[in-house]
């Protein structure tokens, strides 16, 4: 049930997750992410090692990452990194290995919890102060609105509040509270969709701080869950101002309320997502307003560092500012975990060279990034959860998504209600080798996130690197309408065929199409790659990432295999710097068949 699972990604925040199966079955997505016990033979004693493995785990062994990430090394440490309460060798339970264990574990639990319960004021274990949230009942307006719905809506709500620690959510009748954080709002239908509506008021501050709008098609079956969790997680932006879990509770001045709940609404609209450029000026004002306040400044230099890839920017005066930031976050609380991912970044020159004015990546010092990289992952984790999944693509524009993928998993594993998170997984899964697990896993977040477009999106993508022909002549329409989408049609039915030269045709209005900024594109890039013109692939690929277009993983997709063995391939990475990387971290794609000529000038040094 959706209660259970709230439970058990509570219990997997906090680190005291033992999965344990009893019988096989089909595991929930952020579940199947993990290793578990497996307990199906029914043999509870020493006899069974995964008996023992159990033991050892609740004895505060307990892995984090899924069967075979060992192979992964040296980069399993970047996982080992993340502080886990397992990692520290404090049992939480610490049981006697015998066999008595099994029949005394349960009352034994119960026990020791009603103690805890009992004696937690004396032992400070006693619940922290957080805010009340009050939570009105949502009026329904119109016609066409599901009886129950409004609350469904409640219920989920409630269940997002589950799992964050930080906020202590409220039955509301309707009457303002005005010592308390209240959200209140309607339920209407506007054409196809259904909006939702909602209002928030901020203690001793009378007029609502932030208004809000929802918007879902009638026809989604879990349109009250995605409401409810969209409506969890803005509320906990504003009510707490902390950026995770695990950071003390911010109390903001009156001042800067409004623009962090201003800040807040643009990030958890739901709708097109909000220019970096106006981020930079809310955020600007938060600051202005609350000048010690670490997660406003670690976010401020976050979206400067993104401003600063939009063509005609201030890239110098932008990225300066994002340092200068990042500094100001760590200097008022060293445990800011996206300030030092902000710092990463420019360390490695992901930014590009602003004195040039080129988005083009040169990267270098690797051992100062990668430090600051694990430093970003080893505080706690910051509510995006983006830590580690920007360590895993850094990883992947590296040349090495197999050592981002148990990032990635960590991530999900760690908050399987991120969307984003979990479809990039997806893709990277399928990218490198499990193309079947990578459409199982789309799949899966089909049922969950019906009408996703970036799921529609990525089942494109893996069926071009599955070379299902027909499942990308399925996926096709759902691609957004551009040149490269109706040069598609003609190659889909090319490359079905095998006809070299009927692909070799098709693949020539993509010529044109790569050569205007305006409609260059990933596909368009992948559309050149698999026609037979790579040379023409990897001088589209320069031309995006010189413009700052987010196409760096598209190097070392499957798609781009002949692209990658071209003279011009090896010219591009020599000038972002990543040879020299290389020569100590072997890229994955120097591990496939008939690898690029420059693998062996790799394998020589």
């Amino acid at each position: 049930s959706d209660w259970v699972r709230s439970e058990a990604h509570y219990a997997q925040d906090h680190h005291k997750l033992v999965p344990v199966t009893i019988e096989h079955c089909s595991l929930p997505l952020a579940f199947m992410l993990r290793q578990s016990v497996d307990l199906s033979t029914g043999v509870f004693d020493e006899s069974n090692s995964q008996w023992d493995k159990l033991l050892s785990w609740l004895e505060g062994e307990h892995p984090e990452v899924a069967p075979g990430d060992a192979t992964l090394a040296p980069d399993a440490a970047a996982v080992a990194a993340v502080p886990l309460k397992a990692q520290s060798h404090e049992g939480w339970l610490r049981p006697a290995k015998r066999p008595m264990f099994a029949m005394g574990f349960g009352a034994m639990t119960i026990a020791l919890l009603g103690a805890l319960f009992l004696f937690r004021a004396d032992l400070g274990l006693a619940k922290p102060v957080q805010p009340d949230v009050v939570v009105d009942r949502f009026t329904a307006r119109g016609a066409g609105i599901a009886a129950g719905f409004a609350e469904s809506l409640s219920n989920e709500m409630f269940n997002g509040f589950s799992t964050s620690s930080r906020i202590n959510p409220v039955n509301g009748d309707g009457k303002r509270r005005p010592h308390a954080y209240q959200l209140t709002g309607d339920v209407s239908t506007e054409g196809d969709q259904i909006l939702v509506i909602a209002k928030l008021f901020a203690p001793d501050i009378e007029a609502p701080v932030s208004t809000i709008k929802f918007a879902q098609p009638k026809s989604n079956p879990i349109a009250a869950r995605q409401f409810g969790l969209q409506l969890a997680e803005f509320t906990r932006c504003v009510a707490t101002a902390s950026d995770s879990t695990g950071s003390k509770l911010v109390v903001l001045p009156t001042e800067a309320i409004a623009p962090w709940s201003r800040f807040c609404q643009q990030v958890n609209s739901g709708t097109d997502v909000t220019s970096a450029e106006t981020l930079v000026a809310t955020l600007r004002s938060v600051v202005a307003a609350a000048p010690n306040f670490a997660n406003g400044w670690s976010n401020l230099s976050e979206n400067l560092l993104i401003a600063s890839l939009t063509p005609g920017a201030d890239r110098v005066g932008l990225i300066a500012e994002a340092a200068k930031s990042a500094d100001r976050a760590l200097s008022i609380d060293a445990t800011t975990a996206k300030a030092y991912q902000v710092k990463a970044w420019l360390t490695i020159g992901l930014a590009g060279d602003p004195k040039s004015g080129s988005a083009m990546p040169h990267f270098h010092d690797f051992a100062a990034w990668e430090e600051l990289a694990r430093k970003s992952i080893s505080v706690r984790p910051s509510d995006c959860g983006c830590e580690l999944p920007n360590y895993s693509f850094t990883l992947t524009a590296l040349g090495r998504p197999s050592a981002g993928l148990p990032l990635l998993q960590q991530a999900v594993g760690n908050d399987p209600n991120i969307a984003e998170h979990a479809i990039s997984l997806a893709n990277l899964t399928a990218a490198t080798g499990n193309p079947t697990g990578g459409l199982k896993m789309l799949d899966d977040l089909a049922v969950r996130w019906p009408g996703n477009k970036s799921i529609l999106l990525a089942r494109f993508g893996q069926a071009i690197w599955r070379r299902d022909w027909t499942a990308a002549r399925t996926a096709l329409p759902d691609q957004p309408d551009s040149p490269a989408k109706a040069a598609w049609s003609a190659l889909v039915d090319a490359l079905q065929a095998g006809d070299a030269g009927r692909i070799h045709a098709a693949g020539a209005p993509f010529l044109a199409i790569a050569a205007d900024p305006a409609t260059n594109s990933g596909l368009a890039i992948t559309g050149l790659s698999l026609s037979g013109y790579p040379d023409q692939a990897v001088d589209a690929l320069t031309a995006a990432i010189d413009r700052g277009d987010n196409v760096l993983s598209l190097m070392f997709r499957p798609s781009f295999a002949e692209a990658r063995k071209t003279a011009k391939f090896a010219a591009l990475t020599q000038r972002m710097g990543l040879i020299d990387y290389w020569k100590i971290h072997r890229p994955d794609f120097c591990a496939e068949p008939a690898p690029a000529s420059l693998c062996t000038s790799l394998a020589r040094s």
